[in-house]
Protein backbone atom coordinates (compact mmCIF):
# COMPACT_ATOMS: atom_id res chain seq x y z
CA UNK A 1 0.00 0.00 0.00
CA UNK A 2 2.77 2.54 -1.18
CA UNK A 3 0.46 4.73 -2.55
CA UNK A 4 -1.25 7.31 -0.92
CA UNK A 5 -3.76 10.46 -2.50
CA UNK A 6 -4.25 13.16 -0.18
CA UNK A 7 -8.06 14.99 -1.00
CA UNK A 8 -7.91 17.65 1.78
CA UNK A 9 -5.31 18.84 4.07
CA UNK A 10 -5.31 20.52 7.09
CA UNK A 11 -1.90 21.84 8.58
CA UNK A 12 -0.14 19.18 7.33
CA UNK A 13 -2.42 16.10 8.27
CA UNK A 14 -4.76 14.99 5.93
CA UNK A 15 -8.12 15.26 6.69
CA UNK A 16 -9.16 12.60 3.82
CA UNK A 17 -7.01 10.24 1.25
CA UNK A 18 -7.00 7.94 -0.43
CA UNK A 19 -5.40 4.27 0.53
CA UNK A 20 -4.85 1.49 -2.64
CA UNK A 21 -3.99 -1.80 -0.48
CA UNK A 22 -1.25 -3.94 -2.52
CA UNK A 23 -0.90 -6.66 -0.34
CA UNK A 24 -2.44 -10.03 1.25
CA UNK A 25 -2.10 -9.85 4.46
CA UNK A 26 -5.70 -8.44 5.49
CA UNK A 27 -7.39 -11.02 2.46
CA UNK A 28 -9.85 -11.63 2.12
CA UNK A 29 -11.41 -8.31 4.49
CA UNK A 30 -9.36 -6.00 2.36
CA UNK A 31 -8.57 -7.10 -1.79
CA UNK A 32 -5.17 -6.18 -3.16
CA UNK A 33 -6.12 -3.60 -5.93
CA UNK A 34 -9.01 -1.88 -3.86
CA UNK A 35 -8.91 1.81 -3.10
CA UNK A 36 -10.40 2.69 0.46
CA UNK A 37 -11.00 6.55 1.51
CA UNK A 38 -9.40 7.01 5.56
CA UNK A 39 -9.33 9.69 7.71
CA UNK A 40 -7.82 11.21 10.56
CA UNK A 41 -10.63 13.03 12.07
CA UNK A 42 -12.26 9.83 13.87
CA UNK A 43 -10.72 8.31 16.81
CA UNK A 44 -9.85 4.14 15.85
CA UNK A 45 -11.63 1.60 18.38
CA UNK A 46 -11.08 -1.85 18.51
CA UNK A 47 -12.53 -3.93 15.12
CA UNK A 48 -11.61 -0.53 12.94
CA UNK A 49 -8.96 -0.93 9.95
CA UNK A 50 -6.24 2.04 10.48
CA UNK A 51 -3.19 3.30 8.00
CA UNK A 52 0.02 3.82 10.28
CA UNK A 53 4.04 4.04 9.43
CA UNK A 54 5.98 1.22 10.31
CA UNK A 55 8.24 2.87 13.40
CA UNK A 56 11.46 0.96 12.13
CA UNK A 57 10.87 1.85 8.33
CA UNK A 58 8.36 5.10 8.14
CA UNK A 59 8.68 4.51 4.43
CA UNK A 60 6.38 1.18 4.97
CA UNK A 61 2.73 2.30 5.64
CA UNK A 62 0.41 -0.55 6.77
CA UNK A 63 -3.35 -1.16 6.92
CA UNK A 64 -4.50 -3.47 9.72
CA UNK A 65 -7.18 -4.12 12.22
CA UNK A 66 -7.20 -2.90 15.86
CA UNK A 67 -7.72 -5.44 18.46
CA UNK A 68 -6.99 -3.55 21.31
CA UNK A 69 -6.89 0.50 22.06
CA UNK A 70 -4.35 0.86 25.22
CA UNK A 71 -3.41 3.84 26.60
CA UNK A 72 0.09 3.93 24.33
CA UNK A 73 -1.19 3.01 21.22
CA UNK A 74 -3.02 0.86 18.90
CA UNK A 75 -2.36 -3.28 19.71
CA UNK A 76 -2.92 -4.39 15.91
CA UNK A 77 -3.87 -7.84 13.58
CA UNK A 78 -3.84 -9.36 10.21
CA UNK A 79 -6.71 -11.45 9.07
CA UNK A 80 -4.40 -14.23 7.78
CA UNK A 81 -2.44 -16.10 10.01
CA UNK A 82 1.12 -15.36 8.26
CA UNK A 83 0.42 -11.69 8.55
CA UNK A 84 2.31 -9.01 10.83
CA UNK A 85 0.49 -8.74 14.18
CA UNK A 86 1.48 -6.32 17.15
CA UNK A 87 3.83 -8.90 18.53
CA UNK A 88 6.21 -8.16 15.13
CA UNK A 89 5.49 -4.80 14.76
CA UNK A 90 4.96 -3.60 18.30
CA UNK A 91 2.91 -1.14 19.67
CA UNK A 92 1.52 1.11 17.19
CA UNK A 93 1.97 4.47 18.71
CA UNK A 94 -0.57 7.07 17.81
CA UNK A 95 1.32 9.30 16.39
CA UNK A 96 1.83 6.91 14.22
CA UNK A 97 -1.33 6.33 12.73
CA UNK A 98 -2.38 8.77 9.83
CA UNK A 99 -6.31 7.83 9.86
CA UNK A 100 -8.79 4.91 9.82
CA UNK A 101 -10.32 3.10 6.20
CA UNK A 102 -14.06 4.30 5.88
CA UNK A 103 -15.26 3.77 2.55
CA UNK A 104 -14.55 1.51 -0.06
CA UNK A 105 -14.21 3.36 -3.50
CA UNK A 106 -15.06 2.33 -6.60
CA UNK A 107 -12.45 4.66 -8.67
CA UNK A 108 -8.98 3.82 -10.17
CA UNK A 109 -6.22 6.03 -9.63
Amino acid sequence: MRRIKRLLTNYGRHLLFVVKVSGESMWPVLVPGTTHLATNLLRPRAGDMIVFRNRNNPADVFVKRVKRVRPEGYEVESAVSWGNLSNELGMVGRSLVLGKLILVLLLRF
